[in-house]
């Protein structure tokens, strides 16, 4: 049941929303349609939110099966939202607000910018349950955003080191593939969003991008 879509006209749909296998949250900008169509293809009922006033979701959250990661910048009033959700979460204390975008996590381990403060790597350990170690992808510091992940498999921005790809795979136990997504875009994570059981891609990906998310995330039809 994969979904091909953009928001809005922008097909980098992995920034305005978040996934996992028991939750979706996502922009308030984003169609009715479009919507129903995310809630059926991921089997998963959508929240719709705001984080910091902005609708970069996928910007500003991490988490894996046991708890949420949002910045300290998120305003009281969506704090209040979420509370109505009853999602377990936790705010982290990091000038990285953009954890997203710096932090790659499931539930065997989590891999995070190498700045990060000792004080929010211990905060983040304590909430998701797992070991935090510090990781670059293709040398970059924020390897979030270039890399997504289930638990079947990680793709990955397509010049990740062979270092990097072996510390991904020892600390989150995922084998990894390395492609684009969106034409050529590095930043994989920026044009889909997926759990264990399908997911949606930017309407930009090329058919051989999208095999290679299928190949990377188990996805073969």
């Amino acid at each position: 049941m994969t979904f091909i879509t953009n928001f809005n006209g922008n097909p980098n749909i992995g920034l305005f929303g978040y996934a996992t296998n028991k939750y979706c949250l996502l922009s308030k900008e984003v169609q009715r349609k479009v919507v129903k169509e995310i809630e059926k293809t991921l089997n998963v009922k959508v929240q719709r939110i705001s984080i910091a006033g902005t609708v970069l979701i996928g910007v500003f959250c991490a988490g894996n099966s046991k708890c949420l990661l949002i910045p300290a910048l998120v305003f009281d009033d969506e704090i209040k939202k979420l509370d109505k959700t009853r999602i377990n979460y936790e705010i982290i204390e990091t000038r990285f607000t953009a954890l997203g975008n710096n932090i790659l996590v499931n539930d065997k381990g989590c891999l995070v910018n190498p700045k990060f403060e000792d004080t929010a790597i211990k905060q983040i350990e304590k909430a998701l349950g797992v070991k935090v170690k510090r990781a670059t992808i293709a040398d970059l510091n924020t390897l979030g955003s270039l890399a997504i992940l289930n638990k079947k498999g990680c793709l990955a921005h397509y010049e990740i080191k062979k270092k990097e790809s072996q510390q991904i795979r020892k600390v989150l136990k995922v084998k990894v593939f390395s492609s684009s997504i969106n034409r050529g875009s590095p930043y994989v994570k920026s044009g889909l969003m997926l759990n264990d059981l399908d997911y949606v891609v930017g309407d930009q990906s090329t058919g051989v991008e999208i095999g290679e998310v299928e190949n990377a995330l188990g996805f073969v039809r």
